[in-house]
């Protein structure tokens, strides 16, 4: 009878307990729906409202002159750019041009999105300043007036403060005319993609893309100075062509890679000096003198600065054919590789430094021309585009590419590749026939 009463009252505690545990899993589900809900309908809000912004360069207008469309700014009228800044917390920035030659517009296209309606129209706004532009022309200075343009974005992903659940995506389409050769192109986006699709078609002076997290990819760009700097983002640089380049990451997890880039040389600007002369046949006085600035050349550089990747980012830091200039390249842990094809890419020399990881550099070619570039009748042979040695500092490789091949001028680039705590750093070098 006792054990009768206590088999029943096990039965029912086992029932309560599998009643709790039904419905503590039926409520912990239903709760991990609501946040994911929640967290998606944040990340890419239902309500949308898509806007469009125009500047208008004028060359001839010293002023800024504005139209209005639903109580802000839609459309200003002014003079050359300075700096185009466009900035937000959470969204998405496109950059594209517009091939027409006759189109002297700067268009953004912007799709607010928020999950609560009211904030659509109060998200994006576009404002302008003027401001005295100085250039030097010989010993002359001679001031114009320029402007500097401004989207903001007022956006967060997050679900609660005083800006919740808002995101702008912005398309900024511009003019393939030489209009912003002088410009400076600078987007700031805490989280969220930059990417630009065949802006090589347009010609800026500065473009510099910032983000903590998230993709920026740069492609098909031309500018004198490129910077590319993330928290721990990807930074993405494709057919790039610059004078100056910098690629940098500041956290842990961040990711580099640079294709095909192209480095040209430039004006040194600390050995630039005003000329004197005179048309032939004229006398030499001041009413026929005409002043000529003329700088050295000095090559192009790229500048890698990366914290790398506690996993070494398989790898962190990835090179492939860049074209002209020097490298410096540093990562703090991770592993870098970099691809250059001798003579084509560099005539120079590289050093290789990593204190606590593997240092090699090697020829390589493609499997069909394995046999032919990198074998002779004895086997392996000596190259005479390619040398490495150990040293002249403690955990150093260094060497030479293509510096005493005949038909190649040496341009004396440098190639410094350094990793400062852990990480190893692969140098491959194609054969300058392959």
């Amino acid at each position: 009878m006792l054990i009768a009463q206590a088999q029943k009252g096990t039965q029912r505690l086992l029932r309560y307990a599998l009643l709790f545990g039904g419905v503590s899993i039926f409520v912990l589900i239903v709760v991990g729906v609501i946040l994911l809900e929640q967290a998606e309908s944040c990340r890419f809000p239902r309500h949308l409202l898509k806007e469009e912004y125009r500047y208008k360069i004028d060359l001839k207008q010293p002023f800024l002159a504005e139209r209005f469309r639903a109580g802000k700014t839609a459309e200003i009228t002014g003079p050359k750019l300075q700096t185009i800044y466009l900035d937000q917390e959470y969204g998405t920035y496109t950059v594209v041009t517009d091939s027409a030659p006759s189109l002297s517009d700067v268009v953004f296209r912007v799709e607010n999105r928020a999950k609560e309606k009211f904030y659509l129209p109060r998200m994006t706004a576009m404002s302008a300043e003027l401001i005295d532009h100085n250039t030097t022309v010989g010993d002359e200075v001679r001031v114009e007036k320029r402007a500097n343009l401004f989207i903001n974005s007022t956006t967060s992903n997050e679900q609660s403060g005083n800006v919740t659940c808002r995101r702008a995506d912005v398309t900024i389409v511009i003019p393939s005319a030489c209009l912003l050769e002088d410009s400076t192109l600078n987007i700031k986006v805490m989280k969220g993609h930059i990417t630009t699709k065949g802006l090589n078609k347009a010609n800026f002076d500065t473009l510099r893309f910032e983000n903590d997290e998230g993709n920026i990819e740069a492609h098909e760009t031309q500018s004198y100075r490129a910077d590319l700097v993330t928290k721990r983002g990807v930074l993405d640089a494709r057919n790039v062509t610059a004078h100056y380049m910098l690629m940098a990451t500041s956290e842990d997890g961040g990711v580099i890679a640079a294709r095909d880039v192209t480095l040209f040389s430039g004006d040194d600007g600390a050995t630039c000096r005003t000329n004197v002369t005179y048309p032939k046949g004229f006398p030499k006085t001041a009413k026929y003198a005409k002043k000529v600035v003329t700088c050295d050349q000095e090559e192009g550089t790229l500048t890698v600065d990366s914290t790398g990747a506690e996993n070494g980012g398989h790898p962190a830091i990835e090179l492939e054919r860049v074209v002209g200039g020097h490298i410096s390249s540093k990562i703090k842990v991770g592993h870098t590789r970099a691809t250059v094809k001798a003579c084509a890419d560099v005539t120079g020399n590289f050093t290789i430094t990593a204190p606590f990881g593997k240092r090699n550099a090697r020829v390589e070619a493609p499997a069909a021309n394995r046999m032919d570039a990198l074998t002779g009748l004895g086997g392996p042979r000596s190259f005479d585009f390619f040398d490495s040695t150990s040293g002249p500092k403690a955990n150093m490789l260094s060497g030479n590419i293509c510096t005493n091949k005949t038909g190649f001028a040496n341009r004396s680039q440098t190639y410094a590749f350094e990793s400062l705590t852990t990480g190893n750093i692969d140098l491959i070098v194609l054969p300058p026939t392959v």
